[in-house]
Parts: C-alpha cells; sequence; structure tokens
C-alpha cells in the first residue's frame, strides 16, 4: 500500500495539468491511505491484545 502512494505521488505529478485525472487520482489516494490507517489500527489493536495474552500467560 505504501508503494501505492508513491506511485499515486508521481501520477499526480506527471498529471498536475490535468483537472480531472488529478481530481481522479486524488480520490484514490485518499481511498488507499484509509485503507491503510485501517491496517494500522488493526495492528495496532492485534499487537495491545498479544501483550494482554502473553501477561496473562505471565499471572498462570
Amino acid at each position: 500500500m505504501e508503494g501505492q502512494l508513491k506511485e499515486l505521488d508521481q501520477r499526480m505529478i506527471e498529471k498536475a495539468t490535468q483537472y480531472s485525472a488529478l481530481a481522479e487520482l486524488t480520490e484514490e489516494k485518499e481511498r488507499v491511505m484509509a485503507c491503510l490507517e485501517d491496517k494500522y489500527n488493526r495492528w495496532e489493536y492485534l499487537s495491545e491484545l498479544y501483550e494482554r495474552i502473553e501477561e496473562q500467560k505471565k499471572k498462570k
């Protein structure tokens, strides 16, 4: 996904003078960024869950 963002940035530079193409790329970039944020949030949640599970194992 981070690679997609870099590719979109490059395409946006190339299409800087074409408003409609730039608008479409901007929307696509926003979708990719939202998806990436969801994945980061999921990773954070799972990491915290893992830590709690490990703490519970130590208490037993």
